[in-house]
């Protein structure tokens, strides 16, 4: 659903911007 998906950008996001690290693959694989 859309809401999923907006929830899903902004947790990579906020991990992105903690870690340095893009979860894009990680996320994509659930």
């Amino acid at each position: 659903s859309k809401e999923i998906e907006d929830i899903s950008e902004k947790i990579k996001q906020a991990v992105k911007e903690k870690t340095g690290i893009d979860i894009e693959r990680e996320v994509v694989s659930l």
